[in-house]
This record gives structure tokens, sequence and C-alpha cells, in this order.
């Protein structure tokens, strides 16, 4: 079974351009199907990492990482029958990993700076799992469900959640199983963004991601917050706050020290689960 350690181990991956791939797959049940399966895949990969960054050697380290999905699929596809498969693959850092999902979600291929883990997060979060993972393969489950809170401070809605988010405010962020919204992150602050305009950065240090909704998702784990996948949150996307959040023209707040990250986030997984 696949954990939350496994899923910041994967997100430890970092590389300076956006040349990781995450592939999600459905492999069908019927072994005689996967040459349709190699089609798909190839649909999926031709698609991703289009336009993605102006450095020449980027498509290339693409390319690479095509290649190792490509090898891992064509060896392992027939032990996958009937399960969506997560595939990462790098050439550097040298990346070649794939999780088994307890579930059938939507196929999808990106191409970023670290392993695209929103899936994995909506991974058997009320939905029916088949089975079990294969020899060697890793399976996702979640959290238990979030209990209620009357009167808890939130967030409804993409634009007050990106702040909530960029002030560190966030304690459980519900995101969308589906889905990405393009944006950008400034790679200096981290600040993330809808339009890039939003941080005096932007002119040097912004960078286009290909999913925002990734972006905060991420930003919240690391920060020590919870974070769900569910088919329809409030408002596309919502957020319960640890404090109230900064009004726009006062001084931002400063980053969550590392320890007290870890430890809200310890808190609020005991909280989750009635401990």
């Amino acid at each position: 079974m696949m954990t939350d350690a496994d899923i910041r181990k994967l997100l430890g991956v970092r590389a300076a351009e956006p040349t990781v791939l995450s592939l999600y797959l459905r492999v069908p049940r019927d072994p005689t199907a996967l040459r349709v399966l190699s089609a798909q895949a190839e649909h999926l990969l031709a698609r991703a990492g289009r336009g993605g960054s102006d450095n020449p050697d980027v498509p290339e380290a693409q390319d690479e990482g095509r290649r190792i999905a490509r090898r891992m699929l064509e060896v392992h596809a027939c032990e996958w029958l009937g399960r969506t498969v997560a595939v990462f693959a790098c050439a550097e850092p040298r990346l070649a990993e794939t999780v088994v999902l307890p579930a059938m979600l939507d196929d999808r291929a990106v191409f970023a700076t670290r392993p695209h883990v929103r899936p994995l997060l909506a991974a058997g979060q009320g939905r029916p799992g088949a089975g079990r993972p294969t020899a060697g393969q890793r399976e996702y489950r979640p959290p238990g469900p979030v209990p209620p809170e009357p009167g808890a401070l939130t967030a409804i809605g993409l634009q007050p959640c990106l702040a909530a988010v960029n002030q560190r405010a966030v304690r459980l962020l519900l995101v969308p199983d589906s889905g990405m919204i393009p944006g950008f992150v400034c790679q200096r602050c981290g600040q993330l963004s809808s339009t890039g305009t939003d941080c005096p950065d932007w002119g040097a240090a912004s960078l286009a991601v290909p999913d925002l909704i990734e972006e905060m998702a991420v930003t919240a784990l690391e920060d020590g917050a919870r974070v769900d996948a569910v088919p329809d949150p409030p408002g596309g996307i919502a957020a319960r706050l640890r404090f109230s959040l900064v009004a726009a023209g006062e001084p931002p707040l400063p980053p969550l020290p590392a320890s007290i990250a870890a430890a809200a986030g310890t808190a609020l997984v005991r909280e989750a689960h009635g401990g």
C-alpha cells in the first residue's frame, strides 16, 4: 500500500525543467486489447509537454522520459489488466516508478518539474477498488472522510483558495479529482497565480505550470495541510483555514517553519481519524 510518505518521496523528485513525465493510463481487462492501450499511450505522450519550455534541450529529455514509459508499459502492462496505472519517468534525475491505483481514473500525461500526484490523492476516495496490486507494485489508499466542523474558517473558489495557499493558511484543501487549469509559479518566492501578474518577481522568475490546482495541492501538503481530491468540492475548490487571510495591501505572512508545518499536518490527520 502506498502511503502519504511515499507521495512525499515522489514529490522530492525535482527537475530544473518540465522533464518529469507522469502518465496515468487505464489498462483494459482483455489482454487482446493491449494494442489499443499502446495507441492511447502514444496519443497521450505526443500531446504532453507541448510548449512547456523554451530550453532547446527539453524536448530531447522529454523524449527519453517517453522511452522509459514505453518500455515499462511493454514489459508490465499484462500485469495491470483492469486497473489504472501511474507511470513516473525521467532521465535526469533518474526516475522509473509505477503505482497501481485502486480505482479507474481518467487517462492523462503531464510533463512538469516534479511528479503529478493529484490523481493519487483521488484514488480510492469514495471509489471502489478492484483487486490487489501485482507483485512489486504499490497501491495508494488515502485518509478517511473529512469530519464536519461547524464554524470553521473557510475559503471557497479558485482565487480565495489561491490566496490561502500563498499565505500558508490552509489546513485542509479540497481539490477536484479531474481537470487541469494552467497557471504560473514564481521560481523565487513560490507564489502561485492564475495570471502571472501577482508577484513583483514575475518578469524574471515566472514559470508556466500545466496544472495550477496540482501546484496548490503540493504547496499545501508541504505546509503540513491535508489535501483531499473529491468529485465536486464547493466552488470547484475549497479550504479550511488555520487563520484569517491577510487583506490585499497588507504585508504577507512569512512561510510556516518546516517543523511547525509537519506538526500541524500530523495533528490534522489525527483529528480526521478521530484521534
